[in-house]
């Protein structure tokens, strides 16, 4: 009869020794958004950063509330853009290395995230698809509504899934992501952007 009832006592033991461990291997497990999510590279200004398919280097960042940009193929008109907070601009060389692929780009300063601005000029946005072993120069244009906070600039390989057709971070690629210091920051009273270079 002891026995007994020590082999219970055993087995009530081990049972909740077993929960216990359950429930910690649980916790680490990521969510599904984590397992999908893009995996970050982080590097800074001026440092070519490599990802599994996709490479940028961020040479300078501007701050403005005035943009003035020439537009059409030949910049024949200039069209000035003002912001009540401040235009980011990120000159900026990426590629992708291995595919074919979309990129896009995302600014977070303080508590907001916000993507580039495509109706900033001809050549502020990132193009259609990045050919394997190019590489692009271009600027890229956000719009904040302070300044002041270490910034982070996130440049990832977009996705689209074939069968419904939706847009989303790639699972289980590289996101290239920049720290922004305050000082590294290039404020002007307007930047002048001319053919994807600021002038």
């Amino acid at each position: 009869m002891a026995g007994d009832s020590r082999n219970g006592l055993k087995q009530l033991i081990a049972a909740i020794i077993l929960i216990f461990i359950s429930m910690v291997i649980w916790s680490c497990i990521p969510l599904r958004s984590e397992s999908y999510s893009a995996l970050p590279v982080e590097g800074r200004i001026g440092q070519e950063i490599i990802g599994r398919n996709i490479a940028a280097t961020v040479h300078n960042v501007y701050a403005s509330h005035h943009i003035s940009s020439s537009v059409g193929t030949l910049g024949v008109r200039t069209v000035d853009y003002y912001s009540k907070g401040y235009w980011i601009v990120v000159d900026a060389t990426y590629g992708t290395l291995i595919e074919s692929s979309q990129m896009k780009g995302l600014l977070r300063a303080g508590s907001t995230q916000t993507g580039i601005r495509a109706n900033v000029g001809d050549e502020s946005t990132l193009p259609y698809a990045l050919q394997p072993g190019l590489q692009y120069r271009s600027v890229l244009v956000f719009e904040v509504p302070t300044m002041g906070h270490v910034m982070e600039l996130a440049l990832l390989n977009s996705f689209k899934d074939e069968r419904t057709g939706a847009v989303m971070d790639p699972p289980l690629d590289s996101q290239i992501t920049v720290e922004i210091p305050p000082q590294s920051v290039q404020e002007r009273s307007r930047i002048v952007i001319d053919r994807s270079r600021v002038r």
